[in-house]
């Protein structure tokens, strides 16, 4: 009886605290570089250049623009979609989410993914298409 109170003690506060850490958000201020380059993750090697006059640039600007809360810590890689390289900054735009690396060290660091709905950044997801 005394090893399931000990256990109960121990679990409440560490589950809390994981509740707690998953209902933070975080702010991310990003702006696009004028210029930029983006690639799809699956041919890395093919650069496409776009500026900011481009209807791609414009849009994801725009949507990081008003997009700056409701951000999650997160680690890894991930699948598909497009990577857009702007100064310090990965951005990467896939199905359902979009990824804040930082690119300041030899590999990517990602930092900061937000959900997307299906319809958000259609000229972004279409690079290379």
């Amino acid at each position: 009886m005394i090893k399931n109170q000990t256990a109960r003690l121990i679990l409440l506060p560490l589950l809390a605290s994981l509740l707690l850490m998953a209902g933070c958000s975080e702010t991310v201020n990003i702006q696009l570089e004028p210029k930029v380059g983006a690639y799809l993750v699956t041919d890395s090697k093919t650069k496409i250049n776009l500026d900011e006059t481009d209807p791609a640039h414009l849009e994801l600007n725009n949507w990081l623009e008003e997009n700056k809360t409701g951000w999650h810590n997160t680690r890894g890689r991930f699948p598909g979609g497009v990577y857009l390289k702007s100064g310090v900054n990965g951005i990467q735009v896939t199905g359902v989410e979009i990824i804040i690396y930082s690119t300041t060290g030899l590999e990517p660091d990602a930092k900061f993914v937000k959900f997307l709905g299906k319809t958000e950044l259609p000229l972004v997801r279409a690079i290379g298409q």
